[in-house]
Protein backbone atom coordinates (compact mmCIF):
# COMPACT_ATOMS: atom_id res chain seq x y z
CA UNK A 1 0.00 0.00 0.00
CA UNK A 2 2.88 2.35 0.84
CA UNK A 3 4.24 1.77 -2.67
CA UNK A 4 1.28 2.26 -4.16
CA UNK A 5 1.28 5.68 -2.83
CA UNK A 6 4.56 6.66 -3.35
CA UNK A 7 4.29 5.55 -7.02
CA UNK A 8 0.93 7.54 -7.50
CA UNK A 9 2.69 10.40 -5.68
CA UNK A 10 5.69 10.43 -8.48
CA UNK A 11 3.19 10.09 -11.09
CA UNK A 12 0.87 12.16 -10.47
CA UNK A 13 1.89 15.15 -8.13
CA UNK A 14 5.16 15.16 -8.37
CA UNK A 15 5.30 15.62 -11.93
CA UNK A 16 2.09 18.11 -11.85
CA UNK A 17 4.54 20.31 -9.62
CA UNK A 18 7.54 20.13 -11.96
CA UNK A 19 5.25 21.00 -14.80
CA UNK A 20 3.67 24.40 -13.14
CA UNK A 21 7.78 25.16 -11.76
CA UNK A 22 8.94 25.35 -15.33
CA UNK A 23 5.02 27.55 -16.47
CA UNK A 24 6.48 30.02 -13.03
CA UNK A 25 10.54 30.02 -14.57
CA UNK A 26 8.75 30.62 -18.71
CA UNK A 27 6.50 33.96 -17.11
CA UNK A 28 9.62 34.95 -15.48
CA UNK A 29 11.48 35.13 -17.97
CA UNK A 30 9.53 35.70 -21.41
CA UNK A 31 5.94 36.17 -21.27
CA UNK A 32 4.87 39.61 -21.90
CA UNK A 33 2.95 41.98 -18.92
CA UNK A 34 -0.43 40.88 -20.29
CA UNK A 35 0.30 37.35 -20.24
CA UNK A 36 1.69 36.97 -16.84
CA UNK A 37 -2.31 37.10 -15.78
CA UNK A 38 -3.44 34.51 -17.07
CA UNK A 39 -0.23 32.28 -16.59
CA UNK A 40 -0.63 32.55 -13.23
CA UNK A 41 -4.25 31.87 -12.67
CA UNK A 42 -3.40 28.59 -14.59
CA UNK A 43 -0.73 27.76 -12.08
CA UNK A 44 -3.12 28.45 -8.93
CA UNK A 45 -5.56 25.99 -10.58
CA UNK A 46 -2.79 23.30 -11.20
CA UNK A 47 -1.35 23.76 -7.51
CA UNK A 48 -4.78 23.29 -5.89
CA UNK A 49 -5.75 20.10 -8.09
CA UNK A 50 -2.27 18.87 -6.76
CA UNK A 51 -3.04 19.87 -3.19
CA UNK A 52 -6.12 17.89 -2.83
CA UNK A 53 -4.12 14.82 -4.54
CA UNK A 54 -1.83 15.09 -1.79
CA UNK A 55 -4.43 15.61 0.73
CA UNK A 56 -6.27 12.61 -0.04
CA UNK A 57 -2.82 10.40 -0.06
CA UNK A 58 -1.56 11.58 3.42
CA UNK A 59 -5.09 11.37 4.64
CA UNK A 60 -4.71 7.65 3.94
CA UNK A 61 -1.29 6.85 4.93
CA UNK A 62 -1.70 5.34 8.25
CA UNK A 63 1.28 5.23 10.87
CA UNK A 64 2.10 1.56 11.84
CA UNK A 65 2.20 2.47 15.90
CA UNK A 66 -1.80 2.35 15.24
CA UNK A 67 -1.63 -1.58 14.14
CA UNK A 68 0.82 -2.29 16.91
CA UNK A 69 -0.68 -0.54 19.90
CA UNK A 70 -3.66 1.28 18.80
CA UNK A 71 -5.08 4.94 18.94
CA UNK A 72 -4.77 5.97 22.61
CA UNK A 73 -1.02 4.53 22.72
CA UNK A 74 -0.41 5.90 19.78
CA UNK A 75 -1.43 9.70 20.83
CA UNK A 76 0.37 9.20 24.36
CA UNK A 77 3.45 8.36 22.22
CA UNK A 78 3.04 11.50 20.31
CA UNK A 79 2.46 13.86 23.21
CA UNK A 80 5.69 11.89 24.54
CA UNK A 81 8.29 12.05 21.46
CA UNK A 82 7.13 15.24 19.65
CA UNK A 83 9.89 17.49 20.97
CA UNK A 84 12.24 19.17 23.09
CA UNK A 85 10.76 21.43 25.51
CA UNK A 86 9.98 22.65 29.13
CA UNK A 87 6.55 22.27 28.50
CA UNK A 88 4.90 19.77 31.02
CA UNK A 89 2.61 17.10 29.09
CA UNK A 90 -0.79 15.60 30.28
CA UNK A 91 -3.11 13.07 28.65
CA UNK A 92 -6.13 11.87 29.64
CA UNK A 93 -8.62 9.47 28.88
CA UNK A 94 -12.02 9.84 29.43
CA UNK A 95 -13.83 6.50 28.28
CA UNK A 96 -13.22 3.45 26.26
CA UNK A 97 -12.08 3.23 22.69
CA UNK A 98 -14.70 1.72 20.50
CA UNK A 99 -14.40 0.14 16.77
CA UNK A 100 -13.69 3.35 14.49
CA UNK A 101 -13.34 3.54 11.07
CA UNK A 102 -9.40 3.78 9.86
CA UNK A 103 -9.72 7.12 8.29
CA UNK A 104 -11.09 8.38 12.17
CA UNK A 105 -8.07 6.85 14.07
CA UNK A 106 -5.37 8.11 11.16
CA UNK A 107 -7.34 12.05 11.62
CA UNK A 108 -6.98 11.43 15.41
CA UNK A 109 -3.49 10.88 16.02
CA UNK A 110 -2.82 13.50 12.25
CA UNK A 111 -4.14 16.35 14.60
CA UNK A 112 -2.62 15.74 17.66
CA UNK A 113 0.61 15.03 16.55
CA UNK A 114 0.08 18.52 14.47
CA UNK A 115 -1.18 20.57 17.82
CA UNK A 116 1.14 19.28 19.96
CA UNK A 117 4.27 19.95 17.52
CA UNK A 118 2.71 23.58 17.35
CA UNK A 119 2.86 23.52 21.01
CA UNK A 120 6.80 22.77 21.00
CA UNK A 121 7.58 24.71 18.27
CA UNK A 122 5.21 28.32 18.69
CA UNK A 123 3.38 28.49 22.79
CA UNK A 124 6.43 28.55 24.85
CA UNK A 125 4.01 27.33 27.27
CA UNK A 126 4.76 25.40 30.75
CA UNK A 127 2.07 23.08 30.54
CA UNK A 128 -0.10 21.94 28.29
CA UNK A 129 -3.07 18.79 28.02
CA UNK A 130 -4.01 16.17 25.93
CA UNK A 131 -7.73 14.71 26.47
CA UNK A 132 -9.63 12.17 24.68
CA UNK A 133 -13.49 11.40 25.53
CA UNK A 134 -15.07 8.58 23.51
CA UNK A 135 -18.36 9.84 23.94
CA UNK A 136 -21.40 7.61 22.50
CA UNK A 137 -21.02 8.91 18.95
CA UNK A 138 -18.25 10.81 18.09
CA UNK A 139 -14.21 11.11 19.41
CA UNK A 140 -13.73 14.57 21.14
CA UNK A 141 -9.95 15.91 21.36
CA UNK A 142 -9.39 18.95 23.19
CA UNK A 143 -5.62 20.12 23.47
CA UNK A 144 -4.88 23.19 25.32
CA UNK A 145 -1.89 24.78 27.06
CA UNK A 146 -0.64 27.87 28.95
CA UNK A 147 1.18 29.61 26.28
CA UNK A 148 1.72 33.00 24.29
CA UNK A 149 -1.55 32.19 22.31
CA UNK A 150 -2.02 34.93 19.36
CA UNK A 151 -5.14 36.18 17.48
CA UNK A 152 -7.40 33.63 15.53
CA UNK A 153 -7.10 34.49 11.81
CA UNK A 154 -9.39 33.36 8.70
CA UNK A 155 -7.75 30.26 6.93
CA UNK A 156 -5.87 32.52 4.01
CA UNK A 157 -4.32 34.39 6.73
CA UNK A 158 -2.51 31.42 8.10
CA UNK A 159 -1.98 30.43 4.16
CA UNK A 160 0.04 33.69 4.19
CA UNK A 161 1.75 33.72 7.52
CA UNK A 162 3.02 30.18 6.46
CA UNK A 163 0.94 28.56 8.91
CA UNK A 164 -0.22 26.08 7.05
CA UNK A 165 -0.28 23.39 10.03
CA UNK A 166 -3.77 25.04 11.35
CA UNK A 167 -5.49 24.83 7.58
CA UNK A 168 -4.44 21.23 7.18
CA UNK A 169 -6.13 20.19 10.77
CA UNK A 170 -9.21 21.69 10.07
CA UNK A 171 -8.97 20.81 6.15
CA UNK A 172 -8.64 16.90 7.42
CA UNK A 173 -11.34 17.57 10.10
CA UNK A 174 -14.01 18.15 7.80
CA UNK A 175 -13.20 16.30 5.33
CA UNK A 176 -14.62 13.50 7.48
CA UNK A 177 -17.60 15.06 8.67
CA UNK A 178 -16.00 15.98 11.74
CA UNK A 179 -15.97 20.34 13.35
CA UNK A 180 -12.94 21.80 14.83
CA UNK A 181 -13.10 25.23 17.18
CA UNK A 182 -10.13 27.16 18.06
CA UNK A 183 -9.75 29.40 20.84
CA UNK A 184 -6.42 31.44 21.42
CA UNK A 185 -5.84 35.07 23.11
CA UNK A 186 -2.32 36.37 22.90
CA UNK A 187 -0.93 36.36 26.51
CA UNK A 188 -3.74 33.53 27.33
CA UNK A 189 -2.76 30.24 26.09
CA UNK A 190 -4.58 28.11 23.48
CA UNK A 191 -7.09 25.89 23.35
CA UNK A 192 -8.22 23.02 20.17
CA UNK A 193 -11.62 20.73 19.73
CA UNK A 194 -12.22 18.51 17.61
CA UNK A 195 -14.82 16.30 17.12
CA UNK A 196 -14.99 13.36 15.00
CA UNK A 197 -17.29 10.76 13.97
CA UNK A 198 -16.08 6.88 15.06
CA UNK A 199 -17.26 5.90 11.35
CA UNK A 200 -16.60 8.07 8.55
CA UNK A 201 -15.25 8.34 5.22
CA UNK A 202 -12.36 10.79 3.33
CA UNK A 203 -15.44 11.70 0.86
CA UNK A 204 -18.06 12.60 3.45
CA UNK A 205 -17.84 16.50 2.44
CA UNK A 206 -16.34 18.15 -0.03
CA UNK A 207 -13.63 20.68 1.53
CA UNK A 208 -13.73 24.28 0.15
CA UNK A 209 -10.48 25.37 -0.76
CA UNK A 210 -8.22 27.58 0.89
CA UNK A 211 -7.32 30.46 -1.21
CA UNK A 212 -3.75 31.04 -2.72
Amino acid sequence: ERQRIAQEIHDEALQTLLVVANKLDSLTANAPEDGRAEGIRWAKEKLAGTMDDLRRLSMNLRPNILDHFGLVAGIRWVVDNAGQSSCRFTTLVRGEAPAMSNITEVTAFRVVQEAVRNIHKHAMAKNASVTLEFDTDHLVIEVQDDGVGFVVKRPFEYAEQNRLGIIGMEQRILAIGGTMVLESTPGSGTRLRATLPYQASNQFVQVEQTPL
